[in-house]
């Protein structure tokens, strides 16, 4: 749970780490249940670390031929872009 002051109110934000990221934007074991438990969230924040560190297990993922780059690149284009994740 992650508590952010905006403006005069405290909202209060599910924290999304890279494992739950990860397992939402590949498909690997936990997925399933990643994109249920994120679909249900109203507010969901990830830190700038979090960010970089999706993007390095990306390049995992790609060096171990698990996805290819293009996938990577697309994977982390939409992950960065989404609607639903707010930056804190």
């Amino acid at each position: 749970v992650v508590v952010l002051f905006c403006g005069k109110y405290l909202r209060v934000y599910c924290g999304a780490n890279t494992s739950l990221l990860t397992a939402y934007y590949c498909s690997e074991r936990g997925s399933d249940q990643a994109q249920a438990y994120l679909a249900a969230q109203s507010n969901i924040a990830i830190s700038g670390l979090t960010e970089a560190e999706l993007i390095s297990a990306l390049s995992k993922k790609v060096r171990a031929r698990d996805i290819a780059a293009g996938d990577a690149r697309k994977i982390a284009a939409l992950a960065l872009r989404e609607n639903i994740i707010l930056r804190c």
